[in-house]
Parts: structure tokens; sequence; C-alpha cells
């Protein structure tokens, strides 16, 4: 909801009002719609893939979203990152196949250690990493993909991608697809009213 003098604002400006109804409505439809879409796709639970076989899995799905639990990946633990904020807590770490041909950039959405992450195999969304993303990671420094000299498949992972944050996107985009629908309808009823009460005390031209 805005704030009060965004308020005052709508209010005084019926016009205003109507696009950010419009806006809201469709932002929370479009939000709504790409979540049930995905979510209808998703299986019950997430596939155990082995790293070694992923881009031929990855390749299988097509456009379709790829929810997996990554099995015999090794970390390497030196290309760990962590940030925090009042708002986002995120882990960054490479996972890799054995004979590091394959590599994988796993998200995590909290502050966690190596020897935490090395107790589960990674779960979420899979994507295959583009090449504008891959020199990316090496002109920022963040990570030096390069360096792993036999590989030549890059994906990301999401580890907090899945069926619990789709139903969760989902239930965002209708709430904001309801606001949106009973915005405008209520502002213009108080815009209407203060209308009303000003009216009533101007006076009314005589010829």
């Amino acid at each position: 909801m805005p704030s009060g003098h965004a308020a005052q604002g709508l209010i005084k400006n019926p016009s205003h009002a109507l696009v950010f109804s419009l806006l809201t409505t469709v932002l929370g439809a479009l939000i709504s719609v790409t979540n049930w879409n995905l979510l209808r796709e998703l299986p019950a639970q997430p596939e155990a893939i082995d790293i070694l076989v992923l881009k031929d899995s990855y390749q299988a799905r097509a456009e379709r979203p790829f929810w997996v639990s990554l099995q015999n990946s090794k970390w390497d633990c030196n290309s760990i990152r962590s940030s925090s904020s009042v708002r986002n807590k995120k882990t960054e770490i490479i996972a890799t196949s054995l004979d590091e041909r394959i590599i994988v950039l796993v998200d995590f959405s909290d502050i966690l250690t190596c020897d935490e992450i090395a107790q589960t195999s990674p779960v979420g969304f899979v994507t295959q990493m583009s090449e504008r993303r891959y020199k990316l990671l090496i002109e920022s420094g963040e990570f030096d993909l390069s360096r792993y000299k036999d590989s030549n498949q890059y994906f990301d992972l999401c580890a907090y991608c899945g069926r619990n944050n789709t139903i969760a996107g989902l239930i965002a985009g209708a709430i904001f697809t309801i606001v949106g629908l009973l915005f405008y309808p209520l502002y213009r009823r108080s815009y209407y009213n203060r209308y009303r009460r000003i009216k009533k005390y101007v006076p009314a031209k005589t010829s």
C-alpha cells in the first residue's frame, strides 16, 4: 500500500489511482499466471540427477522447469562467497563433477559454511549458464570459472527455488491482483465523497 502522502495524492487524482490500479492488477495477474504455469509442470518431488549427466538431462527437459536434487558433486570450498543485508542473505559456491568438467554455481538464500553445505545435496532449479553471464562472472572477479581448464559445461542452480517458492509467488501475485482490483473503486469513492462535501459549501451561481 502507498504511504500517507502518496495515498492523499491518489485520493486527489482519480486518474493516478486508476493507473496505479491497472498496473498493480496487470503485474499481479502476470506473476500469478507465470507461477501457476510453472507449478503445473513441476513434479511432486525434485529429480535426483547425477552431475555427470546434468547436461543431457537438462537438454531432454526442453523448455520445462528443471527441478533437481544434484548428486555426486564435489564442493570447491575456496570459491564460497557470502553476503548479508537487512533484506537478503546469500551464499554462492561452486559444485563440480569429480573430473571438474561440469561446473554448477549454486545460490543459497542463507549464510552457510562449506561444511554445512557439504552435508546435503543441492536442490533447486537448474539453468544453463549463458556465455554472457560466464564472462561477467570472470570480469567482475566474483568467480574465476576459467581456472577449470577441462570444463565446457556451466550451469546455475537456484537452491531457494522450488515448489514452495513457486506457491509463494502464486499467492503474492493473487494478492497484488486483488489489491489492484479494489484500489481504484475505494479511492474513487473517497474522492467522490470529498467532492460532495466541498460542493455543499460552495454557493451556487446566480444569474
